[in-house]
């Protein structure tokens, strides 16, 4: 991947998580809630967008990532080791912190922070088993897990379909989540929004395909699988059209409010025009570079922080010094474990994957794919 190439996708990083972290301090619960009289001047409901940018960039990396890889043993190894350090590091530190800042308690449709996590729950978040019916330390890390399936989707295309498995990946999650949309269109009970829990009948066959094969996310993943693969196809046009039938959708769920996101975007572009003058996009690069730890850290810790300090310096203030607390907490961790455990821990877990023989799946696969040919020549 070329230099800039690697830095364009930093700035998206950079992009996708500032989204994510400003939705949730500006408008993920009520004011109220935060102790404070006022909304923030600022408010946005496309923080969701955020995260479906993440998964295109994601789908992007890890197609470019299989070409260096020789079998599923050695590709789950790394990637898991990639994310668990960190991770690890995060949910101790959220748990410990809770304990001493209560976060926002909000109930309702979109509740936020209903159930104060157990050390068992603890325990449950370590090793990413939320779907067994552990309560997550911080709501947002559910992505994590639908990245890891994604991981896990990915590796046995990778096994089965050797140097097809791109198409092969791509036509599976169209048809899989043009079945998921589907159902969620004509299975709905009278007078019900259209949302991701909105089919009736069909409604447990709609939530095993959301749970178990992450089908309303399928779409952002095969985008960026099909960018690695440079497919340009009637295929690629679908996966795009069913994306942004998707984002509607989970734009819809937080309140859209029109003139509140064209006027955070004017800002965001402006913020990132300044940006490119006068630092050559370093900032949004360097919050890129920085951005799982960010995601990691921000939503839990910075909304008690938010809590806290807002009846003393009033809403906004409070939110611009948390962001910057969660930032320094962020960088902190980052430097001290994202990297630094990563290859022990990815040879730790290739000696167990091996042990139940993983090793054995290989890709093989030939140059005759583009980016493999890529991946060849820089070797070379």
């Amino acid at each position: 991947m070329s230099d800039s190439t690697s830095r364009f996708i930093q700035m998206w990083r950079g992009i996708a998580v500032a989204l994510v972290v400003l939705y949730h301090f500006l408008s993920r619960v009520p004011h109220e809630a935060l102790g404070s009289p006022e909304a923030p001047i600022l408010q946005l409901q496309i923080g969701k967008v955020g995260v479906l940018i993440f998964f295109v960039i994601s789908g992007y990396l890890i197609t470019k990532s299989l070409a260096k890889t020789t079998d599923v043993a050695a590709f789950y190894a790394k990637r898991i080791a990639r994310i668990w350090p960190l991770f690890i590091v995060a949910v101790i530190t959220v748990f410990v912190f809770i304990h001493f800042a209560q976060p926002p308690v909000v109930l309702g449709p979109h509740s936020f922070f209903e159930k104060q996590p157990t050390a068992f729950d603890l325990f449950g978040n370590l090793f990413f088993l939320e779907d067994l019916g552990f309560t997550w330390v911080d709501g947002a890390y559910w992505s994590i897990v639908v990245e890891l399936k994604f991981y896990l989707f990915i590796g046995l295309f990778a096994v089965a379909f050797k140097e097809r498995f791109i198409q092969m990946f791509c036509l599976v999650a169209l048809s899989m989540s043009s079945i998921d949309l589907f159902i969620l269109l004509v299975d709905r009970a009278p007078g019900i929004p259209l949302d991701f829990d909105s089919s009736n009948h069909l409604r447990v066959l709609s939530k095993v395909m959301h749970g178990i094969f992450i089908s309303q996310y399928l779409p952002f993943f095969a985008l960026g699988v099909a960018m690695a693969g440079r497919m340009q196809d009637g295929v690629f046009n679908a996966l795009l059209a069913l994306a942004v039938a998707f984002s509607v959708m989970a734009i819809n769920d937080d309140s859209f409010v029109f003139e509140q996101n064209v006027q955070f975007l004017f800002i965001l572009a402006a913020t990132l025009l300044a940006d490119k003058l006068l630092f050559q996009s370093a900032v949004i690069v360097w919050i890129g570079d920085y951005s799982y730890s960010i995601y990691l850290f921000h939503q839990v810790v910075g909304l008690s922080l938010i809590k806290l300090f807002t009846p003393i310096i009033g809403i906004d203030l409070a939110i611009t010094v948390s962001l910057a607390v969660v930032i320094a907490i962020a960088w902190i961790a980052s430097n001290l474990f994202e990297m630094r455990y990563r290859h022990v821990v990815a040879a730790q877990l290739y000696r167990v994957f091996s042990m139940v023989r993983l090793n054995r799946l290989t890709f093989n696969f030939r140059n005759e794919i583009p980016f493999v040919r890529e991946a060849l020549s820089r070797k070379a």
